[in-house]
């Protein structure tokens, strides 16, 4: 391994679109080593993609990718992207597809959000099976590298990173009762969400927030300093 690590007695298959016998490999759990996969040119694709042994990545990794690959080529084609760009505008339909190809609830990283959506994760492709995985962060990490294939950054932005910024200060911090009312029909598809930031000095990662509310010593209202762009 080029990170060090002794992985010889690592069986399963890395997968690539274009090859029948890997994707039957992963179809019947059969193992194999890892094996290429998409572009060989220099950092095309991910290194991993050009079979090095890693302990990050296993066989529901080298599935999930087969599978947003899948969804990518036939939903984020250039022809869409090019129209959807020109429109300035993404079609609702695109999030439904993305969700019921099992693929939008992992926007907002693990865990996956069963309990929200009522379908556990699924990493294979359809038609395919192999064991049990939990969704994790390699997981959410191969799903943006691959939507980020379709070559928009308008298609990304639109199409998940809304959802990515704006659903989980609702997930982290929300109540129960404003999560099962907000969440389930964004990670769907149904509806879309956004952050939305209301200090001058806030910064693209919202962590510079400086406004607060503390309230009175007499405990009858809140006293408010800071500055507001939108009241």
């Amino acid at each position: 391994s080029s990170l060090g690590g002794d992985l010889s007695h690592t069986n399963w298959n890395m997968g690539t679109s274009s090859s029948p016998s890997e994707s039957a490999a992963v179809a019947t759990g059969a193992p194999s080593r890892p094996s290429l996969f998409g572009s060989q040119l220099p950092w095309a694709d991910p290194a991993w993609y050009r079979a090095h042994a890693s302990p990050y990545y296993g066989p529901s990794h080298a599935a999930f990718r087969l599978k947003v690959r899948a969804f990518v080529d036939k939903e984020l084609t250039s022809s869409n992207c090019t129209a959807w760009d020109e429109k300035k505008a993404l079609p609702r339909a695109i999030f439904k597809k993305a969700f019921e190809a099992g693929l939008l609830p992992g926007v907002v990283g693990p865990p996956w959000p069963t309990a929200l959506v009522g379908r556990s994760f699924n990493p294979y492709p359809a038609g395919t099976n192999g064991p049990n995985a939990e969704f994790d962060a390699f997981h959410e990490l191969i799903l943006v590298d691959e939507i980020c294939r379709c070559g928009s950054g308008g298609v990304v932005w639109g199409l998940v990173e809304g959802l990515q910024i704006g659903l989980p200060p609702v997930l982290l911090f929300g109540s129960q009762a404003l999560r099962e009312r907000i969440a389930p029909s964004c990670l769907r598809g149904d509806k879309v969400i956004c952050l939305c930031i209301s200090e001058p000095t806030h910064g693209s990662d919202v962590a510079n927030l400086k406004c607060d509310a503390q309230l009175s010593e007499d405990g009858t209202h809140y006293v408010v300093n800071g500055e507001k762009k939108w009241i």
